[in-house]
């Protein structure tokens, strides 16, 4: 019996950890250094579906409230219109301060209300969320995080309030320490830093490519990437911090505008890479209807714009689908390479995107896979693409260079024969000069035959001479000479005149 109950001691000396307490719904600390809280384990959340509870009623009848435990690093509950209220107690039985920052790693919610009580007592209350400009947090992060300040031997409760208007309502939390928290968020941005300078590399890239080709598919590529990258951009929660901090409203309604832009510029770039025809031609054309009156209808506000919310989700899935069932027909049919790549692209981009889209919708968890999927999916679409681009760029070549080398022939060919016509029409021209020519030589014959001969003026002019001289071999004018009856008759003619 001893050797059972000293058995049970070392094994709770081993496991038991003072820290998270076993049966409090409470986190208590000690003087143990502490990294991080168990969100599962100590966040506690509640449903208010007719958005009635205030801090006040929670306060001062906090037994009429039931809040359950979390159990997930996060809570995910689509489209979404009602108040989710967190909870988080802490009791500090140590004799140093413990601090801790509790994150909400999601920048699209509209209205965040927290607040620090001890004993039923208001200290602390930060209202912040897109619905307000980006200054209105006490830390200016791109996430939405607090400072919880546990005091020596004080415990403490904090309340979070959270509402969006209809949309997608996630809530991905961590609490860790100060020190542990910058080490993440460090890490983090190294990670980010380096996705988005790739973005960066590839808008580069393609824009020497549109300077360089004149293409409109390069132009509707770039198009696309800068787009998805300012859709990855705003949903991080930077665009709002970096971009238009003063302005809730465009917060509130750019994931959807810059959706819009989206779906326009990838249909614009698989209809341009593909060479869409026929039906599929004016299918892409109504589906460039609806995108158009789809960005109009992004600047509406709520409760419409819940509706848009949900119908933003639910075009693009069906774009991305098309636009990847076309490119395996159009593989099917041509057996070309650069066709399979673009099929690949579009199948890494719609895993990325359905996965993100049922996340929005409250159908899957989130955790870091589904967290990060649209990321990891967008990126391997470029790099992909990328490739496509050039198999392709190479076949235009090749078939630009083959165009090039038979028109080349063809005008050789051109040139050879008109040469050929051309010596035949100097050969009969060279003919019938000498015909002229000899016919001109014989009419000078006749001209000198006709014209007197000059012994006779010598023998009625002893003093005397003769010029003519004609310009060519023929000559226009012509003189004449006879005597009859003892009279000399002399006549000077211009034939051409």
């Amino acid at each position: 019996m001893c050797r059972f109950i000293s058995a049970v001691v070392i094994f709770c000396l081993l496991f038991h950890n003072p820290i998270k307490g076993k049966c409090n719904d409470y986190v208590i600390l000690n003087n143990i250094e502490q990294k991080s809280i168990p969100v599962d384990k100590y966040v506690y959340y509640l449903e208010d579906k007719n958005a009635n509870i205030t801090i006040d009623s929670l306060l001062t009848n906090p037994q009429k409230y039931k809040f359950n435990r979390a159990q997930k690093k996060g809570l995910n509950y689509g489209f979404y219109d009602c108040v989710i209220w967190l909870k988080i107690t802490i009791d500090n039985q140590s004799t140093l301060n413990k601090d801790f920052i509790f994150t909400i790693d999601y920048a699209l919610l509209n209205d965040i209300r927290f607040y620090e009580t001890i004993n039923g007592i208001l200290l602390r209350k930060t209202i912040t969320g897109e619905n307000y400009i980006f200054d209105s947090r006490n830390i200016k992060d791109r996430a939405f995080t607090f400072h919880l300040n546990n005091f020596p031997l004080q415990k403490k409760t904090y309340y979070v309030r959270i509402y969006n208007d209809g949309e997608t309502l996630r809530i991905p939390m961590e609490i860790n320490s100060p020190v542990f928290d910058k080490e993440l968020q460090d890490s983090s941005i190294m990670g980010l830093a380096i996705y988005y300078g790739y973005l960066l590399f590839s808008l580069l890239l393609n824009l020497l490519l549109i300077f360089s080709f004149k293409k409109r598919q390069y132009l509707y590529f770039g198009g696309f990437v800068l787009t998805f990258g300012l859709f990855i951009f705003i949903g991080d929660g930077y665009a709002f911090q970096y971009l238009w901090p003063n302005m809730p409203w465009l917060a509130n309604h750019s994931i959807i505008i810059i959706t819009a832009i989206i779906n326009f510029f990838m249909l614009a770039f698989a209809r341009d890479f593909l060479n869409f025809t026929g039906t599929l031609k004016r299918i892409s054309n109504v589906l460039f209807a609806v995108f158009t009156v789809f960005f109009l209808l992004s600047f509406t506000n709520y409760p419409f714009y819940r509706y848009i919310v949900i119908f933003a989700n639910t075009i693009t899935a069906i774009m991305i689908v098309f636009i990847f069932c076309i490119s395996i027909h159009y593989f099917r049919k041509k057996k070309s390479a650069y066709h399979l790549v673009f099929s690949l692209a579009f199948f890494f981009v719609m895993t990325g995107t359905f996965t993100h889209i049922f996340k929005n919708i409250g159908i899957i968890p989130i955790n870091f896979i589904t967290q990060y999927a649209i990321k990891f999916g967008f990126i391997l679409q470029i790099v992909v693409l990328t490739f496509a681009l050039i198999m392709k760029f190479k076949i235009d070549l090749t078939d630009i260079n083959i165009t090039l080398e038979r028109e080349v022939s063809e005008r050789t060919a051109e040139i050879s024969a008109q040469r050929d016509e051309l010596s035949r029409h100097n050969l009969k021209i060279e003919q019938q000069s000498k015909e002229i020519t000899d016919s001109i030589i014989y009419a000078k014959r006749i001209q000198s035959a006709i014209l007197p001969e000059k012994n006779k003026f010598s023998v009625y002019f002893k003093e005397h001479f003769i010029y003519f001289k004609p310009k060519n071999i023929v000559s226009g004018d012509f003189y004449w000479f006879a005597e009859k009856n003892g009279k000399i008759y002399i006549a000077v003619a211009d034939c051409t005149g």
